[in-house]
């Protein structure tokens, strides 16, 4: 068995013989398609070296999955009240860079935002949850960051990699 993190939902996906997937996901209709060697890739993905390993399926490909959607594209932002619209978490956010060295004040500021919504669209999601004063109510952590288009420019750059000063500290 090799298990590796479903970055989508943030949960454990395991590859064994029987199984390929995870809970929310669901399970792959026929797991013997994924061969070893991308079970020991996805394993032994390292953000600043070795990336996430994707997988050619879709929705049809997997069973016994237990996330039922959001309201689709970009009405999921509607559904939840405020945050950003799907496209721009997808096409923006997506493609912060996943490295080791501590983000640049404009990119802290844009992650803040999405995961404040994205923890208020999960208390929302689970009954009861929700505490006292509410997450994810409309107020924006960054308000400057609020505008799709400030979040884009300020993120314009962050796929590039930068110098990691702090590993050559001892050189």
């Amino acid at each position: 068995m090799f298990c590796a993190s479903d970055i989508t939902f943030g949960v454990n996906w395991e590859f064994s013989r029987r199984r390929v997937g995870d809970y929310l996901a669901g399970y792959l209709r026929q797991p013997s398609a994924i061969r070893l060697a991308r079970a020991v890739a996805a394993s032994s993905s390292f953000p600043p070296l070795f990336g996430p390993v994707r997988f050619p399926a879709g929705p049809e490909d997997f069973t016994h999955g237990k996330y039922r959607g959001d309201d689709g594209g970009d009405n999921q932002a509607g559904s939840r009240g405020a945050g950003y619209l799907e496209t721009f978490v997808s096409e923006t956010i997506g493609r912060i860079r996943t490295d080791l060295d501590r983000f640049l004040p404009r990119e802290f500021e844009v992650l803040v935002n999405h995961g404040y919504f994205m923890c208020g669209h999960g208390l929302d999601s689970r009954p009861g949850t929700r505490p006292p004063g509410g997450v994810g109510e409309g107020r924006w952590p960054y308000p400057r960051m609020a505008d799709p288009d400030r979040g884009r420019e300020a993120l314009r750059d962050s796929h590039a990699r930068l110098l990691h000063t702090r590993w050559l500290r001892g050189r």
